[in-house]
């Protein structure tokens, strides 16, 4: 077994974000195994991908050039990923936690039967093993997660790790052939929908915010002089309410008005966003029309709960 190996995620000729990462941290990893880093790239028309992995610390890079890799495809690339697995035998598959690399990394475990190690923040190598940090129960607390026989696989969390440095190497790919034909991929891609904007949450370093408490849209002058300072742009900037509210009967034959207060922060991002209303504030007050002095607490009813889920979720 040899070899420190790094999966180059990449897109129209492109190498992505979190792949400069991972080549960073793979770099690392190959120093104290006293192993050589070999980049993984797959797709077409990636030979400035090739080059770019070289000059980015890459010690090796293996490549394959086909027509079946120009859209990423799972049932392509994780039967030639791991065949030249099986073959060759690394000790360190590194992936970056992304969605082709979540689907990729849990493709090629299954087919070699190695243990996967996903969505690490933190990666130390303790003699030969690599130690995966990872949070969990929501962040509240951290495990140390590795394999302890046979190929290691782990994925990198995005932003996690800094990105690998230009080296100005350069060097000759080995490219080899595709073991998929196009006739055996069930997953056709028809087209794709293009997204307006060029300002992306993902690759966003920093994000700035600001809520209901600047008062104001004179509250946000503040915060749009530290992003002009940062380089940053506005993504959103939007004010949204909705109030729904309806009557139900209660178990006790008795008529309650359930309302709902549902609103989104004002907010300005550098980097994407997402359309869907974020329950930002949630009131939820029963009144019985005979008499205001008893409530009902709306966490008695889980059926009345899934209803006010609902309009938030729509």
């Amino acid at each position: 077994m040899s070899g420190v190996w790094v999966w180059i995620e990449n897109s129209n000729g492109a190498m992505s974000t979190i792949s400069r990462e991972v080549i960073g941290a793979a770099r690392t990893v190959a120093d104290e195994l006293r192993e050589d880093v070999v980049a993984i790239v797959l797709g077409h028309d990636v030979a400035s991908v090739a080059d770019e992995a070289f000059d980015l610390g890459a010690d090796e890079v293996i490549g394959c050039d086909d027509e079946t890799l120009a859209n990423f495809r799972v049932e392509a690339y994780g039967p030639l990923l791991a065949q030249l697995v099986q073959e060759r035998e690394p000790v360190v598959l590194l992936f970056g936690e992304s969605t082709r690399g979540s689907d990729l990394s849990a493709w090629v475990a299954a087919e070699t039967d190695a243990g996967l190690v996903p969505d690490a923040i933190a990666i130390e190598v303790d003699g030969e093993t690599v130690k995966a940090t990872r949070s969990v129960f929501a962040n509240k607390l951290l495990s140390t997660t590795f394999v302890k026989d046979g190929l290691q696989i782990v994925t990198l969390r995005s932003r996690a790790f800094p990105q690998a440095e230009s080296t100005g190497n350069s060097g000759d790919a080995e490219w080899v052939d595709a073991v998929v034909a196009e006739g055996d991929i069930p997953t056709k891609i028809v087209g794709f929908e293009g997204k307006e904007g060029t300002v992306s949450l993902t690759d966003a370093s920093i994000i700035v915010s600001g809520g209901r408490g600047v008062g104001g849209p004179e509250g946000f002058e503040p915060i749009q002089a530290l992003v002009d300072v940062l380089g940053g742009r506005w993504a959103l900037r939007v004010r949204l309410l909705m109030r729904v509210g309806f009557r139900m009967s209660t178990r006790w034959g008795k008529r309650a008005r359930l309302s709902a207060r549902i609103c989104t922060l004002p907010v300005a991002l550098v980097g994407r966003f997402s359309t869907r209303p974020v329950c930002a504030h949630r009131k939820l007050l029963w009144r019985l029309t005979k008499t205001r002095k008893r409530q009902f607490s709306v966490w008695r009813s889980m059926g009345l709960w899934a209803i006010c889920l609902r309009f938030c979720l729509h």
